[in-house]
């Protein structure tokens, strides 16, 4: 029975099948107030015209990964880096732009266990 419970509460959509999605959002929690201000700090530097889309063009002009500690240290380069980061985005569009609801699911997924200071600095590092 709690099994049974438990898929319940990651069914979100009731289809009997758990997503990747509805697996990652049911184990990662709720981003943090905080965490959510950084993102939108960082939506609203990319949305240069403030139509509250952003193109992949968009954030490819203020992506920084040249200060990526991953970058930094050698274990990988700045353009399997750049082709990394936009693969993954791969998860929350197919458009090719993105909707601030979107770029916020996009860094909850992909930084779900980092703590909160983490997550602030390597904002503040690539963009």
């Amino acid at each position: 029975q709690d099994i049974r419970t438990l898929f319940l509460e990651m069914d979100k959509d009731a289809n009997n099948e758990i997503s990747y999605k509805e697996f990652v959002s049911s184990i990662r929690g709720e981003m943090s107030a905080n965490r959510k201000s950084i993102i939108k700090i960082v939506f609203d530097v990319i949305d240069k015209d403030g139509d509250g889309i952003i193109t992949m063009t968009d954030i490819g002009s203020c992506f920084n990964p040249k200060n990526h500690p991953d970058v930094k240290s050698g274990r990988i380069s700045v353009t399997n880096l750049t082709n990394d980061f936009f693969e993954s985005f791969g998860t929350v569009t197919e458009t090719g732009y993105l909707r601030l609801p979107q770029f916020m699911d996009y860094f909850a997924n992909i930084a779900a266990f980092d703590d909160d200071l983490k997550f602030s600095e390597m904002m503040k590092l690539v963009w």
